[in-house]
């Protein structure tokens, strides 16, 4: 982990915090952060409350089969199913991923509002008829809608021909037994979709049904497939094995950085909340979602791409919802 403070007097500080996946996920993150703040406040208990208090205990993950070493072995690529904990030592477990690309000096990082009504405006989009039972929460309509404006602005880059939906999940609750809301460490499990977006989306417009909803029809059932796994271990393995054969000089693996439900915005220093809150690291393709600083119940959602492709996003982005939004 690293940290890195910036004053800028008598305007207020920034905050820079990076730190290597194997430490923690987006909710320890944030619980490191919260906590933080807290002690920092005037007039405040010595002690962290209990729901910010961290708790170290690996062992509460049980592996009774020996998964950790089988992915360990797949991150410094020894596929000789060793299950020694030698792997451990190897200096490739702890290096960070880089994004190099020739492109960096074209990319343009833009931060898009949905306030409450938008996303109630988009929930109208879909058919009321929802034969597939879909799963509308705002994070599902949100994510649907901006793979829709992103596919349609990168329709003509190559290196994005074909492009995959994957999502993390926070299964603290959804273990056996459960590993405790404080669990300081990384208990998130990606959720992948193998099937290329775009030949998706051709294919339910053929049969009359609009890219949207074709979209959230796929991140619906990704949802709606978290904690349901008869043999999670064994769905999670698969995907390693599946996953390299979906990356290639054309391909695009959008997932999602941070999420609405995890409160950056409530991280009290003692002067209030934070003016703005920002994922640097999601010029990999990815998208990055919070709650809308102003406590209004929306989403802000921050993504990177070549400045055309920004314009057409941002046409298609406010087109779609058919009024004006904030863009930082």
């Amino acid at each position: 982990m690293a940290l890195q403070i910036t004053v800028f007097p008598n305007k207020g500080f920034c905050i820079g915090l990076t730190n290597h996946h194997g430490l923690v996920d987006g909710k320890s993150a944030a619980m490191f952060m919260k906590a933080w703040a807290y002690l920092t406040k005037e007039n405040k208990p010595p002690l962290l409350p209990e729901e910010l208090t961290p708790f170290y205990d690996r062992t509460v993950i049980k592996d009774p089969s020996g998964f950790e070493m089988k992915v360990l072995n797949y991150i410094i690529g020894d596929n000789s199913g060793s299950t020694s904990s030698d792997c451990r030592n190897n200096p490739k477990l702890f290096e960070f991923e880089s994004f190099q690309s020739s492109d960096l000096d074209e990319l343009y990082r833009a931060i898009f509002e949905l306030s409450r009504s938008d996303i109630d405006k988009l929930r109208r989009k879909v058919p009321n008829s929802n034969p597939n039972n879909l799963h509308l929460s705002s994070f599902v309509l949100t994510y649907a809608y901006i793979f829709d404006c992103f596919l349609k602005a990168t329709n003509e880059d190559k290196t994005k021909s074909k492009v995959f939906i994957i999502l993390a999940a926070d299964y603290r609750n959804r273990l056996t037994p459960p590993v405790p809301e404080n669990y300081l460490g990384n208990c998130v499990v990606a959720k992948i979709n193998f099937d290329d977006m775009r030949e998706h989306v051709i294919g339910k417009e053929k049969e009359g049904v609009d890219s949207f909803t074709a979209i959230v029809m796929i991140v619906s059932d990704l949802v709606k497939s978290v904690g349901k796994e008869k043999d999670l271990y064994c769905e999670i393995e698969n995907e390693i094995v599946t996953f390299p054969a979906t990356v290639s000089d054309n391909s695009c693996h959008v997932g999602v950085a941070g999420s609405p439900s995890l409160g950056f915005y409530n991280t009290d220093f003692g002067w209030g909340r934070p003016e703005k809150f920002v994922v640097v690291s999601i010029e990999n393709g990815a998208i990055s979602m919070a709650e809308c600083g102003d406590g209004s119940g929306g989403i802000e959602v921050g993504l990177v791409l070549k400045k055309h492709q920004m314009d057409h996003f941002a046409s298609l982005f406010h087109n779609g919802l058919s009024h004006n939004n904030n863009i930082v």
